[in-house]
């Protein structure tokens, strides 16, 4: 019988088929999981210029230059000292200086790079993680989300209050499915970027200075009135400094929270529930999600406003908006996320009159204006960000479903930021934009 059981497993052998390969698994996408984030050059730079076709030279010619403008690196030795080896100077800054023919090119990347993330499926997201690791620090994009059990906006409150009870429960419940979907994606985001915001100000500089940096961070006197920023502080130097574990970790919040953005499905979220007004306090501040109504977003009007906004979403309506929108108000506020789904809104302020508004001017708020003396006018003393601004963290207002839009503030706003992030996206629309300084 041994003998006949290779006999008998041959015609076996040769009867299976061979067994089918399993099937590879899909690779992840690129936002799907943590990795750094690396800048394509469409551009292979120098290029060869045509001087039959050299915009560039008639440029200059036109202005009586040539291309030995540049600014040679021996320029910036002579001067010695501290001057001659900034830590803060970008690595392309002297290949630039010295080479002016490499600017078009150089901005013709910038351009390509930009055009690309706005076509993709992550454009706040690609936008920001491109425009950060060109300041020479390293950022990480993309990574999964937290899995929430059971109803996912309840689930993304309870992780913010760390399983403490909140107010508002049943109200949340009742909100259309796609909306809790997308406001609890968000809020998943906001707290991690929040994490990586504290991080990254632990390296960044001494706490002592923070409010100072809040206030005045713009070091202009036209946007930060009366600024003291000084690059020598001791102990708050290193903020000027781009560094991974600081200003690269703080970007990468910004990204995160983009990612978080970009994968919300708004538009099923878009004037879905009616009228509604939900509110929800966390430790990150106020979330407020209302409904297709015309609405009022006033603090004079309505106290809760008054304090540190997370998230707003607004599903739809002709709205009035005079909050800061998307700005975050304070040193201790790291996140403000403003959302309109859609309609014709306006993005303003309080306004208080003030005696030098004059011709050409916005009416001032509050802070007034200053008054003019040999040097500088009538300009707003406004210290409020607006619209989109993130000082020492994140400030982002995002306005979909199109709309004709207006946006008027005065500093500090609509997408400015200081040792943080500011984003003011608008998708389509015919839409004005006006301010004075810093935005």
């Amino acid at each position: 019988m041994r003998r006949l059981v290779p006999l008998l497993l041959v015609p076996l052998a040769i009867s299976c088929p061979e067994p089918e390969p399993e099937p590879e698994p899909p690779l992840p996408g690129r936002w799907e999981q943590a990795a750094p984030w690396t800048l394509t050059d469409p551009f292979p730079c120098p290029v060869a210029v045509d001087p039959d076709d050299d915009l560039l030279g008639e440029l200059l010619a036109e202005l009586d230059l040539d291309r030995s403008i540049g600014i040679p690196r021996s320029w910036y030795e002579a001067r010695g000292g501290a001057f001659a080896a900034d830590p803060t100077r970008l690595d392309f800054f002297h290949d630039l200086q010295e080479d002016f023919g490499k600017v078009p090119c150089h901005a013709g990347n910038l351009a390509a790079r930009t055009d690309t993330a706005t076509d993709s499926d992550h454009a706040l997201a690609a936008l920001i993680a491109d425009a950060a690791v060109q300041l020479d620090v390293a950022v990480t994009a993309g990574g999964p989300w937290p899995v929430l059990e059971g109803d996912p906006l309840l689930a993304a409150v309870d992780s913010l209050h760390g399983g403490s009870d909140w107010d508002g429960r049943d109200a949340a419940a009742a909100l259309p499915e796609a909306l809790k979907e997308a406001v609890a994606r968000v809020l998943l985001g906001a707290d991690e970027a929040a994490d990586l915001r504290d991080d990254a100000l632990e390296v960044m500089g001494d706490a002592t200075y923070f409010a100072t940096y809040f206030r005045d961070g713009g070091n202009s006197l036209l946007v930060s009135e009366g600024s003291t920023i000084n690059t020598d502080w001791e102990g708050a130097s290193d903020m000027f400094v781009g560094t991974d574990e600081g200003s690269g970790a703080l970007y990468s919040g910004a990204v995160r929270l983009a990612q978080a953005i970009d994968e919300a499905d708004w538009a099923a979220a878009a004037g879905q529930g009616g009228e509604f007004d939900v509110r929800i306090d966390t430790p990150l501040g106020l979330v407020v999600l209302r409904g297709t109504g015309n609405d009022l977003y006033d603090p004079s009007a309505d106290p809760d406003l008054a304090g540190e906004v997370l998230l707003v979403v607004d599903v739809g309506g002709n709205d009035e908006i005079r909050t800061p929108a998307g700005a975050n108000t304070s040193e201790d506020h790291p996140v403000a996320v403003h959302i309109d789904l859609g309609g014709d809104d306006l993005y303003a302020y309080p306004e208080v009159p003030h005696d030098l508004d004059g011709e050409g001017l916005l009416p001032s708020d509050a802070a007034g204006r200053h008054a003019p003396d040999a040097y500088y006018g009538p300009y707003s003393r406004s210290h409020l960000g607006r619209q989109g601004a993130g000082r020492l963290g994140y400030g982002f207002l995002v306005d979909l479903g199109g709309g004709d839009d207006t946006y008027r503030s005065l500093r500090k706003s609509q997408g400015f930021a200081a040792f943080g992030v500011g984003v003011l996206a608008d998708d389509v629309g015919d839409d004005t934009y006006t301010a004075e300084n810093g935005a």
